[in-house]
């Protein structure tokens, strides 16, 4: 099975639509590691397309996916986040509120398992040696090899070596014997100083990864950041890739 693994769409449609137009008809399924929606400014849309890809069984909720559902969760974020979360609840519906509580939290598949932040706890970002070796023992004490996570925006791959250098566009074949934390990036929201979007292909058969990025149009959605009425900051960064 060919799969393509996104995370943190934010609301990102233009990224999104790139995306699925890139991948679609060359993958067998899809799977998102959460935050579909904060930050950016189509979030109705970016829903429904998240669940038409996906469905209810291959999404999983994210911090700011949780925080539309408990608004008081908002309390941990930053004033800027905070302010994207509250926008973005005055222009769903029930239909995508509901759409995010059929979700989970964590997706156990085959050998696999996909969370949005980390195994030993929910919101963690796994960007460094200690935090990976943490969740590597968690991933391994459950019996499976391979953790997909999203969160942190950055495109990782961890072993127990430490960080890989990663090699976009060719495949990075896995060993069943090893422990793996792999994280494909963000779609919409890149944090690793590069502005293109970021997602993976995991080929569950032949055992590998392949890293991909891609343009989109990043002036439209800025237009729409600040048309929309939230902080022009949120548009700015997507520039910058931070």
């Amino acid at each position: 099975m060919v799969i393509a693994i996104f995370s943190d769409v934010h609301s990102n449609l233009e990224a999104l639509d790139t995306f699925i137009n890139e991948t679609y008809g060359k993958v067998d399924m899809y799977v998102c590691l959460g935050d579909i929606v904060g930050y950016g400014p189509d979030p109705v849309v970016c829903i429904n397309l998240v669940k038409s890809i996906c469905g209810t069984d291959w999404a999983i909720r994210g911090n700011h996916d949780r925080a539309i559902l408990e608004p008081r969760k908002t309390s941990k974020f930053n004033f800027i986040a905070a302010q994207a979360i509250i926008w973005t609840l005055g222009i769903i519906s029930e239909n995508e509120v509901n759409y995010i509580k059929e979700l989970s939290d964590i997706i156990d598949y085959k050998n696999y398992l996909f969370v949005h932040g980390g195994l030993t706890e929910i919101d963690e970002y796994i960007i460094s040696k200690t935090s990976a070796t943490r969740n590597l023992d968690k991933l391994s004490s459950l019996g499976k090899n391979i953790l997909f996570f999203g969160h942190t925006h950055i495109p990782a791959l961890w072993t127990y070596e430490g960080f890989k250098e990663i090699t976009l566009n060719e495949p990075i074949h896995l060993s069943n014997e090893k422990f793996y934390l792999i994280n494909p990036g963000a779609i919409g929201q890149p944090r690793d100083n590069i502005s293109l979007g970021s997602y993976l292909i995991f080929n569950d058969v032949e055992n590998y990864v392949i890293f991909k990025r891609f343009k989109y149009d990043i002036e439209k959605t800025y237009q729409k950041i600040i048309n929309r009425g939230l902080p022009e900051y949120l548009g700015r960064r997507l520039k910058f890739g931070i």
